[in-house]
């Protein structure tokens, strides 16, 4: 429900009729020009051809190389066992532009490894007649320095900050907007995107105290064939040193690189 109507939204409804944004949910715009012009830049061409050919080529477009990543930063990163990088350079700037897009919003949001570091990559296949999806559901604050978990020491975060309401933030290629979402909004429409909601016992608050949408809650629509894609990570190469190079690198929940789909191939080939 939140991406068709967000999809309305941004389709120009005006009007009585027009959409309003979902429960919790708010588009969030740059905070500076120059982060508006920088953000004006769309999905490179390759990318957006691969969202035409269906998940499984954007998929294999996310993982196009073992990446060359120090062992600690890539475990720190979220996702699988094996760090990947994108298929061509212009995929990984246009990632490493989004997480700079995010922390560019205005919300207290920073590029480090106990902040913002990571994001869930989704697409979902186009209809009959239509272009397909492509989103990212960023997770910000994800180290707070009052949840159980070292490696929150010293974020100078907390669960209980006003910005920290603003920690799921996600982008829509289709309207090139970003949104934050609120899963503990008032209106409770939103508990059901909330991670490990049902969790028993002594953990039963702390989905509420972590205030996490879940990376999979818009890896299916409708019973279709959408894809839970892969998890980006931006990190200094060196933990130890936060003035180090940043390296994005991709992570899947499996061994192996997956064989790109002949649809891919060919997009590959027609975008060199």
């Amino acid at each position: 429900a939140i991406l068709r109507t967000l999809w309305a939204t941004a389709a120009g409804n005006v009007g009585f009729d027009a959409p309003a944004m979902p429960a919790g949910v708010r588009q969030v715009r740059e905070a500076s020009l120059v982060a508006a012009v920088a953000a004006a830049s769309p999905p490179p061409i390759a990318l957006r051809m691969a969202v035409l050919c269906g998940p499984e080529a954007v998929r294999a477009m996310l993982v196009g190389r073992v990446a060359d990543v120090p062992p600690e930063t890539a475990d720190w990163g979220s996702g699988g066992a094996m760090a990947f990088a994108p298929e061509s350079v212009e995929v990984d700037e246009f990632l490493k532009s989004l997480f700079r897009r995010v922390q560019g919003l205005g919300l207290s949001i920073r590029l480090t490894p106990q902040d913002l570091f990571h994001g869930h990559v989704f697409a979902l296949p186009p209809a009959p007649g239509g272009t397909g999806e492509l989103g990212v559901l960023f997770h910000a604050k994800e180290y707070p320095e009052d949840l159980p978990s070292a490696k929150g020491e010293g974020s100078g975060f907390n669960t209980t900050d006003a910005e920290y309401v603003d920690r799921n933030v996600l982008y829509l290629a289709s309207t090139n907007g970003m949104y934050t979402i609120d899963p503990l909004d008032a209106s409770g429409e939103n508990r059901v995107l909330l991670t490990n909601a049902e969790l028993p016992g002594e953990w039963a608050q702390a989905p509420e105290r972590a205030r996490t949408v879940d990376e999979t809650a818009f890896a299916e629509l409708d019973g279709g064939s959408a894809i839970s894609q892969v998890d980006v990570n931006f990190l200094p190469r060196d933990l130890r040193d936060p003035f180090s190079t940043p390296v994005l690198f991709t992570k899947l929940a499996v061994l192996a690189r997956p064989a790109p789909p002949p649809c891919l191939l060919q997009v590959l080939a027609e975008s060199r």
